[in-house]
């Protein structure tokens, strides 16, 4: 139980991971929650009747109608790196689009398609890829199917950083403990289960869709759904507390600011009432 509630791979065992959180001073925590309830008040005081939570460090994403989780799954997020780390952010879900296309990114393109492509010239072709124009400059995407790195379906919620939701055509990763592996965009467990609970379809319509329903077929969100892109590594989970491996390393300014008396107490206070709204993984 200690290692579930503390973000560390349940072994059983006297791990050296569970001997550095054994270690943690009660200080340090006190202060770790304070950061948290920080990062909390910075969120909207109506999150909305229905809205998406990712949390990063916890790798899980939930859903919530009036109040009541609905849905909850296993995410894959950006990887330990500045470029690639999964930002925290909030905007509406407008479109869902099913068999889609991935559009390689120039930075991906440049540093990871291109060498391939020199050293191989049948890679594209391989891997289902092909060249496209994009307002005069050349650039490379994935055709939909089965090797399409975003998988049968994504879920948009335009944004400046170019991040969304999408299914992944390996799902092994998600047996694994710490889900760091992406580009920055966030791989969800069960795709098809989302778009359901998003569209309000059943599964039959939405597996159609996904089957061989057209390729990039793009359909519209019935009502605006917030996603709330989120970075907590204290919170509370039926009615218990929980810590989170700090991903991205981000807590000691905080926690640091806490120590020092710069986080104010009320702000504390009104963050509580948002920390337990929000019982997420």
């Amino acid at each position: 139980q200690f290692q579930a509630r503390h973000g560390i791979v349940v072994d059983k065992r006297l791990s050296e991971e569970t001997i550095k959180s054994l270690n943690v001073s009660a200080t340090y925590r006190l202060g770790q929650i304070a950061a948290n309830l920080e990062r909390y008040r910075w969120m909207p005081r109506d999150l909305g009747d229905r809205y998406v939570y990712v949390n990063v460090p916890s790798f899980q994403l939930v859903a919530y109608d009036s109040g009541e989780k609905s849905l909850e799954m296993k995410v894959i997020v950006g990887q330990e790196f500045e470029d690639k780390a999964t930002p925290v952010f909030s905007d509406s879900m407008e479109t869902v689009v099913f068999r889609p296309y991935w559009n390689v990114t120039p930075d991906i393109q440049a540093k990871e398609i291109a060498p391939k492509v020199a050293a191989d010239p049948s890679y594209l072709e391989r891997e289902n890829m092909e060249y496209y124009q994009d307002g005069g400059t050349t650039r490379v995407r994935q055709k939909p199917g089965p090797k399409n790195a975003l998988g049968f379906v994504k879920f948009l919620f335009p944004n400046n950083f170019n991040i969304y939701l999408h299914d992944t055509p390996n799902h092994d990763l998600f047996n694994k403990d710490v889900r760091a592996f992406s580009h920055g965009c966030i791989r969800v467990e069960h795709p098809a289960q989302l778009a359901q609970w998003v569209l309000g379809w059943e599964a039959d319509r939405v597996q159609q869709m996904m089957d061989g329903g057209g390729d990039n077929k793009s359909v519209k969100v019935p009502k605006k759904i917030p996603v709330y892109i989120a970075y907590g590594t204290a919170f509370v989970r039926d009615g218990q507390l929980f810590f989170a491996n700090d991903l991205y390393h981000r807590d000691d300014k905080l926690v640091m600011a806490s120590a020092n008396g710069a986080l104010p107490s009320a702000a504390a206070i009104e963050a509580l009432a948002a920390l337990k709204r929000i019982e997420t993984a």
